[in-house]
Formats: structure tokens, C-alpha cells, sequence
């Protein structure tokens, strides 16, 4: 955990908050990039101490760092889960929903027993599927499809099938009032459980130290403006929006390129779109703007762009002179 801001500041209502620029990067075992994410946000403090902000910073950006770790069960061996599951009431004289109540029973047994398997699981699908468009006298279709497709996902939930199981879901949501409370609990369950089964990680963390949160550590050259300077370089790993000043000639928010060379000295570049890094493996990088900030950036197969060492999926594309996010 990163933190980037005033220390502390006191709220109207007397409570301390922290108003800053948050960082996040949580790494496996083999550097391997679980999850990242900067935002500049405010966070009211539960444990801030008068006269001990250093001290206050470390508790709240260590609850900040373990509750990530609660809510995605990374340390967790044993949880309780409260499930959302469907069945039809007053299904009597519909031979078709009773059988699908008898079916979700089992399917609720089997569950509660730990017996669970992926064949099962399969045909259990294919069996709710087959409810999919069917119409019945005194049923809704917005409310027909919400039982169907909130067990759709509980069985995808339960193959670890989670973008499927969250695409369900979607369907189902359909069906909830406004008050409901059961689509959020559903999601959260989907979402605690894909970071802990995640096993293709698509980022690394080459140079890791202790402040990886901040930033990026590159063996290698930096270029701009006809000068090139080797070293080992670092930049920032997130954009930083937190008491910047057009009026400043030294912005705090400005993306840097520090270089620390062989001989001792250290210097520094204030990044454009003209400033390029090549890495000690030859790789090729460059910076380019978008949402008012510079990323880095390395290029792809089809000459679009990745931010480098980070598992952010999006893809950058250069139209009309601007970076925009591929559909």
C-alpha cells in the first residue's frame, strides 16, 4: 500500500480523513502482479492518534492492504458464504417447476454436503438452460427469468466459471426490485472468489523493491529530445493527481523519468509524448497521454499499445492524434 497526500486533515464533523492519491499493488509469491490500482480518493481515518500521523498512516494503510486480502479469501482456509438461489412458489399445478423445485433442493443438498462435482455441475446447467424462454400462466417473465438465472450462475459460481457466472447474474438482476439486496450479495460472492482461484497471471513485477508501489524500476536508456541517458531508470507506476498546480514549475503531478547512472550522479526528465525507453532486454517503451495522464506503454502484435508491467487488460489505440481504449 501507497500513499501520496496531505497526512491528515480534519473534517467539518471532526473526523480526520486522508485525501491523496492511493496505491495498490499486491504480489504473488513469484512477483506476479494479483492486483494494482491507483485512485485519488478520500478515506475518513478509524485509527488516527493526535500528534502521530506517521503512526495513523501505517494503521489505516495496513487496514486498507488486510481488508483486500479479507474480502478475496487469500488467507482465508475456511469462509461461510450466505448464497442467493431460486425455486417457484404455488408451483402445484405445473408438473415442469416442480420438478425444477426438486432438482434445486438436491442441488442445495449437494452443496451443503460438499459433494459437488463438475459433471454434475454441467448437466445441472444444461438442465436450468432448458428452462430458458418457456412462458407459465401467473409468472412474470422478468420474475421466471430471475429464478432461472441466479441458479445458472450459483452453478458457474460453483465451476469456477465466474465471468460466465457474473454474465447470469446480469440476467437475473433484471428481475430484482429496487430494494433488493440479494444481486450485490451475489456479485460480491462471485468476486471474492476470482482472485483466489486465479492461476494465468499476465504481469510481473521485474525490479521489485520496497516501494513498488510507486514506482516502476527499468534497467536500461531513456530518450528525448535527441538525448539519451542510461541507467537504472524509475518512473512512476501511477499517475499522481494530488496537489498539482499549473502555477508550479515543479508540479508534484508531472510524470518523471529518474535516472540514476553508473558514475553516482542522478538526473531526471519531465515525461511528453516524445520520451521513449528501451530496457536492458531490448524491449521498447513509450509514454502516451490519455485521461491527462502519461502510461507507460509497451506495443502489441497488432502496433496497439499494453501499459507495461501491469495486468490492466485494456488496449490502446492511436485515432485521430489521441489515445483512446479499444472496444
Amino acid at each position: 500500500m501507497g500513499y501520496k497526500g496531505a497526512t491528515y486533515k480534519r473534517a467539518d464533523n471532526g473526523t480526520y480523513l486522508l485525501d491523496g492519491d492511493f496505491k495498490y499493488l499486491v504480489l504473488g509469491k513469484n512477483n506476479e502482479i494479483i492486483y494494482e490500482k491507483g485512485t485519488n480518493a478520500k478515506m475518513y481515518s478509524g485509527t488516527y492518534v493526535n500528534g502521530k500521523p506517521n503512526q495513523s498512516l501505517a494503521s489505516d494503510l495496513n487496514n486498507i492492504g488486510y481488508k483486500y486480502l479479507a474480502d478475496n479469501n487469500i488467507f482465508t482456509t475456511e469462509k461461510e458464504f450466505t448464497l442467493n438461489y431460486g425455486v417457484f412458489e404455488k408451483a402445484d399445478e405445473f408438473p415442469e417447476l416442480i420438478e425444477f423445485n426438486t432438482k434445486t433442493t438436491e442441488f442445495l443438498d449437494k452443496i451443503a454436503s460438499n459433494s459437488l462435482d463438475q459433471s454434475y455441475l454441467t448437466e445441472l446447467e444444461k438442465f436450468y438452460l432448458g428452462y430458458v424462454g418457456k412462458e407459465y400462466k401467473k409468472l412474470k417473465p422478468k420474475d421466471y427469468n430471475k429464478v432461472i438465472y441466479l441458479n445458472l450462475s450459483l452453478t458457474q459460481l460453483f465451476l469456477l466459471n465466474f465471468n460466465k457466472a457474473s454474465e447470469y447474474l446480469e440476467t437475473a438482476k433484471q428481475g430484482a426490485g429496487m430494494m433488493s439486496m440479494w444481486p450485490d450479495e451475489a456479485k460480491a460472492n462471485i468476486t471474492s472468489l476470482m482472485t483466489v482461484n486465479q492461476s494465468n497471471f499476465t504481469a510481473k513485477v521485474e525490479n521489485p523493491t520496497f516501494d513498488s508501489a510507486y514506482y516502476i524500476y527499468i534497467n536500461g536508456t531513456v530518450s528525448q529530445n535527441g538525448k539519451t541517458q542510461t541507467g537504472k531508470l524509475k518512473t512512476d507506476r501511477f499517475a499522481n493527481r494530488t496537489e498539482g498546480s499549473i502555477l508550479s514549475s515543479n508540479d508534484p503531478t508531472e510524470s518523471k523519468v529518474w535516472i540514476y547512472k553508473d558514475n553516482g550522479e542522478t538526473d531526471f526528465v519531465v515525461v511528453n509524448d516524445k520520451t521513449t525507453i528501451t530496457t536492458d532486454k531490448g524491449l521498447e517503451l513509450k509514454f502516451i497521454k490519455y485521461n491527462n495522464a502519461f502510461i507507460l506503454v509497451e506495443k502489441t502484435a497488432d502496433s496497439s499499445f499494453k501499459k507495461y508491467e501491469s495486468s490492466a487488460t485494456e488496449i490502446y489505440a492511436e485515432k485521430d492524434g489521441k489515445f483512446e481504449v479499444k472496444q
